[in-house]
């Protein structure tokens, strides 16, 4: 999971809170697609 915390600690401190979200939004859509390993 290194390279998850490498993109959730992306020097964007303005718009963190957004990618994070719409980051969390793709995880679950490729988690629920069985596409994630």
């Amino acid at each position: 999971m290194a390279f998850l915390d490498n993109l959730l600690n992306y020097p964007m401190i303005g718009i963190q809170l957004d990618v994070t979200a719409v980051w969390r939004q793709a995880v679950t859509s490729l988690l629920s697609k069985g596409e994630f390993k």
